[in-house]
C-alpha cells in the first residue's frame, strides 16, 4: 500500500466518522459526537480484585509465620542464654 493509498483510505474514513457524526447529531443534537460510553468488563475486573485479595491474604500469611518463627527462635535462644549461665 503506498502513500496516496493510505491517505486516500484516512480521508474516506474521517469523512465517513463525520457523516456518522453529522446523523447523530440530528437525532441527539450535540451529544450524537460523543463517542458511546464504553461498559467496564465486570468479570475481569471482579478477577483482580479476588487475585489481589487473594495475594495479599498469602503475604500476610507469610508475614505472620515469619514473625512467628522468629519469636520462637529468639525464646530458644533467650533459653539456652539463661540456661549456659547457669
Amino acid at each position: 500500500m503506498n502513500d496516496d493509498e493510505l491517505t486516500r483510505k484516512a480521508t474516506e474514513a474521517l469523512l465517513e466518522e463525520a457523516r456518522r457524526g453529522t446523523e447523530r447529531e440530528k437525532s441527539l443534537g450535540v451529544y450524537g459526537w460523543r463517542k458511546p460510553k464504553v461498559k467496564p468488563n465486570r468479570r475481569f475486573l471482579a478477577n483482580v480484585i479476588k487475585a489481589t485479595q487473594s495475594s495479599a491474604r498469602d503475604v500476610t500469611k507469610r508475614l505472620q509465620n515469619a514473625k512467628a518463627k522468629s519469636q520462637e527462635l529468639s525464646r530458644d535462644y533467650n533459653d539456652k542464654e539463661k540456661s549456659d549461665k547457669r
